[in-house]
């Protein structure tokens, strides 16, 4: 039996769609990976977004409408369905290690907010969170420290990453690009107030790297090793 991370976005994740200018690369990294035995053998399971609602697909319950007005969120729908349909499904098909230290949800970006909320409301189903740019720079920001910082109990592993030129590397963007490192740098600093030590936590800031599908396959072998490192 293996382990399963549940990716969002899956459309991006092992090929290159054409609305997305590249692709994760997660089926050839993550098979070198284990023929190299630097990971445990893990099923992957790419969930395709939406689409056109993706954006309320995968933003977490908001009771403040300044965050994105007009928008009704649906994110903690999706988590429910997560549990509820994608993973009896995946269980019933495949051989799967069930149990929380066996279950990782990830995503980049939105895809990364909404797998931190599912993680941090379910740790006792979601063991393990790849999140990779998550944007907790959207709307009125402090709702999302607030929000993760009420979280009593967190999974048993966190791995985060960010670039510091996510909005891109054009002398503009510097404020941009700032703001977005120090969000995730802040909750990176909120979880080690929370307990998390570095056997736990795992934050990666990579110089110049921006907000692309081609930043988050650079930095996915060490996000794998974390989460699912050889025994």
């Amino acid at each position: 039996k293996f382990p399963v991370l549940y990716m969002h976005d899956g459309q991006n994740l092992f090929d290159k769609p054409a609305t997305a200018p590249s692709e994760w690369r997660m089926d050839e990294t993550s098979a070198d990976l284990i023929a190299k035995a630097k990971i445990r053998p893990l099923i992957i399971v790419g969930i395709p977004h939406s689409g056109e609602t993706r954006t309320a697909e995968y933003l977490p319950p908001v009771t403040d409408s300044e965050v994105l007005p007009g928008l009704k969120p649906q994110g903690e729908a999706h988590v429910e369905w997560l549990m509820r349909e994608v993973m009896p499904r995946v269980e019933r098909t495949f051989r799967v290690a069930t149990g929380a230290e066996n279950t990782g949800i990830g995503g980049s970006s939105l895809g990364g907010l909404i797998s931190l909320y599912a993680g941090s409301r379910h740790p006792e189903v979601f063991g393990l969170v790849l999140a990779e740019s998550p944007s907790l720079r959207m709307g009125k920001h402090e709702y999302w420290k607030a929000l993760f910082g009420s979280v009593g109990a967190w999974p048993s592993k966190v791995y985060l990453g960010v670039g510091t030129t996510e909005a891109g590397s054009a002398p503009a963007n510097a404020e941009a690009n700032a703001l977005y490192a120090d969000a995730v740098k802040g909750l990176d600093a909120l979880l080690v107030d929370k307990g998390m030590d570095d056997a736990r936590l795992k934050f990666v800031i990579e110089a110049d790297a921006v907000h692309s599908e081609d930043a988050w396959a650079k930095r996915l072998p060490g996000a794998l090793e974390f989460l699912f490192p050889a025994h």
